[in-house]
């Protein structure tokens, strides 16, 4: 329910599928946060979902995470269920092994209206496809979607030699 906080416990999650939905307020929105910052984390198969308005994750970390199905944060539940109005908040998601396969697949993708990411740290990318991107198809013409990426890192990539990596 709006204003409603949720916590997660400490450890390693691996292989969730976490989907944040609901109805939170302006002033009152749903969260789930880590229990203690940067203490949980999410490995292996592990991706997250907003689904609904005003969702506030907070916290998380994703440590080489390589979803089967799709990117690793995305601000939708799927086509027809955008989410608007979220923010992904003090979250960090970290690659510190090379990725073993071909699969195209970005960190965040922005589907909606007037979300937000902030404070996030993105640092070791080498799997295909682009570290955050903005999708625009979804809204009426003429209606700018509003998002907002404030105080983020975006630390090293290695040199890829090639998907806009570098020589």
């Amino acid at each position: 329910a709006a204003g409603d906080i949720i916590l997660l416990q400490a450890g390693e999650w691996k292989d969730v599928d976490l989907r944040v939905r609901g109805q939170g307020e302006k002033g009152k929105p749903i969260t789930v946060r880590a229990a203690e910052a940067g203490k949980v984390k999410l490995t292996g198969n592990s991706r997250l979902r907003f689904g609904g308005e005003h969702l506030v994750v907070e916290g998380l970390w994703f440590q080489n995470c390589f979803p089967e199905k799709s990117d690793i944060v995305t601000f939708r539940e799927d086509s027809k269920k955008l989410a608007s109005h979220c923010v992904l908040r003090g979250c960090a998601i970290t690659q510190d092994v090379a990725s073993t396969d071909d699969t195209e697949r970005k960190w965040v993708s922005l589907h909606g209206q007037g979300n937000i990411v902030e404070h996030c740290h993105f640092e070791g990318k080498t799997s295909k496809g682009t570290l955050l991107v903005v999708w625009l198809p979804e809204l009426a013409a003429g209606s700018p979607p509003k998002h907002s990426m404030e105080k983020n890192y975006f630390g090293p990539r290695p040199r890829l030699g090639k998907n806009g990596g570098g020589v």
